[in-house]
């Protein structure tokens, strides 16, 4: 990986802008000279690539996207007859969701990515092959996903490509840098090798999603958290601007040069383990005492107060409190508070998640063979809810038997503990 070529280039794409908003081209798209429709056209076609970048490089920011993730993705699969009658356990069903693909990979699998792809950019991308009768599902990064200009009122095809970076907003790629083509998924005909895109809608993008702390302004933020620890460990490295500056009078010591001289000099008096060394130096005549000013380095309050804030605002776009995150510090809430905060941001933020990944996978499910399932998410529970849950009230007593060891009894079915009598 190489390092940044000039200020604002990191990791081979720019910093977004947070004064200005992603621009969608959809106004322009005839004027297009790629096969491809770019990701926003002032991002150099690297906006999505971008909010990855952001993402690892804000602590904040990446928390609140993990604890989405870990709400969204839950315990794992419920699946459910259409029906209303109770799933009773299917072979065939169950051995797709384990090994959705020839690669082993189970559907589980997958969907944590695909979850994660959209909380964080969005889009994601479902890659699809048939063999035969059977469909599988792979998990492409959306980052590589570029639509294809539209063909009449629908887009026949994406392009994929690991090196938009390179290939950038022109016309033709290299050999180095293949672009390659798939068409997008279609549920009415077969198609060996297809690709199913799914946007989070936004007002005025018909091709491109937004992620919702984005629209919400989260970004700047994003930003302003990732600078401010950037800003510290430069200024801890290189002091910033130099802390002082010495001037030293007359000659270099016999045999030494004046290069030689000062290096000596700097490596004896400046780095690790000489913080606050003493000088001492005799000088035969005091025009020749070295003069030294000292650069005022102090510390701003300013930014300690930005980091504050930016916390703040960031939580704030996420839609979220520091109770429910997965990564938290310092005093929880009560264990009522964190219950209404919990119910409220699953009702409000992940349920939508949920539903918008859930719907494409439904309808895959259908077209895979399984129309008379569907699947749900079986939810997490914070651990702050456990304390107030009556286990006698819950637990069914053949339930609790077998966990003892015992055989289950006629007379107890579908009674809790609470209500056998002792």
């Amino acid at each position: 990986m190489q390092p940044p070529k000039k200020p604002g280039q990191i990791l081979g794409y720019q910093v977004l802008n947070p004064k200005r908003p992603a621009k969608s081209v959809e106004s322009a798209v005839p004027d297009i000279r790629t096969p491809w429709i770019p990701f926003f056209d002032d991002s150099n076609n690297l906006f999505i690539n971008q909010l990855v970048y952001h993402y690892e490089n804000s602590s904040t920011h990446r928390t609140a996207i993990n604890t989405k993730l870990v709400y969204t993705v839950g315990d794992g699969f419920m699946v459910n007859r259409k029906d209303g009658q109770p799933y009773k356990k299917d072979e065939k069903l169950e051995h797709w969701l384990a090994e959705v693909n020839a690669e082993g990979e189970s559907l589980q699998e997958l969907f944590g990515r695909w979850a994660l792809d959209y909380i964080l950019t969005g889009n994601f991308a479902i890659e699809t092959a048939e063999e035969g009768s059977r469909l599988n599902l792979y998990h492409r990064d959306v980052t590589e996903v570029r639509l294809g200009k539209p063909t009449g009122a629908s887009i026949k095809k994406a392009h994929l490509s690991q090196h938009w970076g390179q290939v950038l907003n022109g016309r033709n790629a290299s050999s180095k840098y293949e672009v390659k083509e798939i068409p997008i998924f279609q549920f009415d005909a077969p198609q060996e090798h297809a690709l199913l895109y799914v946007r989070d809608y936004r007002t005025g993008r018909r091709f491109y999603g937004l992620p919702d702390y984005y629209t919400l302004g989260g970004m700047k933020w994003v930003n302003i958290e990732y600078k401010i620890p950037a800003f510290n460990l430069d200024r801890m490295e290189n002091k910033f601007v130099p802390s002082g500056l010495l001037t030293l009078f007359g000659e270099p010591p016999k045999g030494l040069k004046t290069d030689e001289y000062l290096n000596s000099f700097i490596r004896s008096f400046t780095g690790e383990g000489n913080n606050s060394k003493l000088i001492a130096q005799i000088v035969s005549n005091e025009t020749q005492a070295p003069q030294y000013v000292q650069v005022n380095d102090e510390p701003e309050g300013i930014f300690r107060e930005l980091q504050e804030l930016a916390v703040q605002n960031l939580l704030r776009a996420h839609r979220t409190h520091p109770a429910l995150l997965v990564e938290t510090s310092g005093k929880l809430s009560s264990s009522s508070e964190v219950r209404t905060l919990f119910e409220i941001y699953m009702n409000t933020v992940i349920v939508n998640y949920q539903n918008t990944l859930l719907k494409p996978l439904n309808k895959l499910l259908a077209y895979a063979g399984f129309a008379d399932y569907e699947l749900a998410i079986s939810n997490v529970v914070p651990i702050s809810f456990i304390g107030s849950v009556d286990v006698n009230a819950v637990i069914q007593a053949n339930e609790a038997r077998k966990e003892l060891g015992l055989e289950a009894l006629p007379e107890l079915e579908g009674r809790s503990v609470g209500n056998v009598p002792i």
